[in-house]
């Protein structure tokens, strides 16, 4: 008998082993957990560090942009009408009538008279502009190659 109660005892754990499995399991737990939330951190990191990259790259864009715009317009004002003649008049320029205007004809050395381009062959010989094969309807097309596959089909043994 006493062989039996020692069997049962020893089958049965001590409280204080039941109590570190507790301990172990717990802190498994919780180890598998700080794992998740230092992954879970670590990608908002970089998702928050790409974000502020993202963001730094477009306030720059913006401000080309601005520069691209502020030189347009300063060439725009360079530019106008009234703006080149008082440039022109500081250069001593000044407005011409039409009678002080002395146009002066040169002679050209090699000149060639101006003749049009050739025609294409297709359009001066009056030739089709699409091939042959392409003037059949899609019915023909199925006809044929049914009549076809048919004659196929007979020679078969």
């Amino acid at each position: 008998m006493e062989s039996v109660e020692r069997l049962v005892r020893s089958s049965f754990q001590a409280p204080w082993r039941k109590q570190l499995q507790w301990v172990g399991w717990f802190l498994l737990c919780v180890v598998c957990a700080s794992l998740v939330a230092w992954v879970y951190v670590d990608i908002s990191n970089k998702t928050i560090l790409v974000g502020r990259q993202i963001q730094n790259r477009l306030r720059l864009l913006e401000s080309v942009e601005r520069q691209i715009e502020d030189r347009t317009s300063e060439l725009a004002t360079l530019l106008s009408v009234q703006m080149m003649e008082t440039r022109a008049r500081k250069m001593g320029f000044r407005p011409v009538k039409l009678g002080q205007i002395l146009y002066m004809k040169l002679p050209h050395r090699n000149q060639v008279t101006p003749s049009l381009a050739p025609r294409s062959p297709q359009l001066a010989t009056g030739a089709p502009t699409k091939p042959p094969h392409y003037s059949e309807t899609l019915w023909q097309w199925l006809g044929r190659q049914f009549v076809g596959a048919w004659n196929f089909l007979g020679e078969m043994p």
